[in-house]
């Protein structure tokens, strides 16, 4: 039904493409430890949207042709550093200002911003540019996943991530109160029909994201609160 890319750990690290103008890079959290309840790399994305440079999550890259890549992808075009939930604050602000670009995020994750930062601050509901908009997860926790419709993509910090066991995605947890309203905020988003789920941990799922989407709400979370 549908499909997830398989990392190869022997591709050279440089960005890998998932779709026409959509690429992922994998960077270890710096934050991470043996105690931490997700794998040590994490994701980050970049997205060529008609109007702007889009990076998802950002974090710098930690070779240089990694940093190359991101150089170029960024000198193309205005430069927007979404950040999808508090604490995905990682380099996003630090990235905009390189490039002279800004910040576009919620107000919860604006509020922990250094207050130097140029920063869009958008309810979910509102345009980011070209169509794309943050939405509510249902969750509570202050995450807005991105709808990106030019790319037929939805990308996720925390609520979903991929399913390293069977593949697919699997919501990361209903928190006690949220289950019902949750599960509702997950299935009007696959009702926008996205061909890709880029998530923060584990794989993306680069076809039938809405069908991976909704066999998710059928299996049981990744961690039960």
């Amino acid at each position: 039904m549908f499909s997830s890319l398989r990392h190869d750990p022997t591709l050279p690290s440089v960005a890998t493409e998932l779709a026409p103008g959509v690429w992922m890079w994998r960077r270890e959290h710096p934050e991470w430890t043996p105690d931490s309840d997700y794998e040590p790399e994490v994701a980050c994305y970049a997205v060529r949207l008609p109007s702007a440079r889009l990076l998802i999550d950002p974090l710098w890259a930690d070779d240089d042709a990694d940093e190359d890549w991101i150089d170029d992808f960024a000198r193309g075009g205005r430069v927007l550093a979404a950040v999808l939930k508090p604490d995905h604050l990682r380099d996003a602000a630090e990235i905009a200002h390189a490039y002279g670009g800004r910040v576009v995020t919620n107000a919860a994750a604006a509020a922990l911003l250094d207050p130097s930062a140029t920063v869009s601050v958008l309810a979910a509901g509102e345009d980011l540019a070209d169509g794309a908009r943050f939405l509510d997860d249902g969750r509570g926790r202050g995450e807005t996943p991105l709808w990106l419709p030019t790319a037929r993509a939805v990308a996720f910090a925390d609520a979903v991530r991929g399913d390293p066991e069977a593949g697919g995605l699997r919501v990361w947890s209903y928190p006690p109160g949220h289950d019902l309203v949750t599960r509702d905020a997950l299935s009007t988003i696959a009702q926008l029909e996205p061909e890709l789920v880029l998530v923060g941990h584990g794989e993306p799922v680069v076809h039938d994201g809405a069908a991976a989407l909704r066999e998710a709400l059928y299996r049981p979370p990744w961690i039960v609160e």
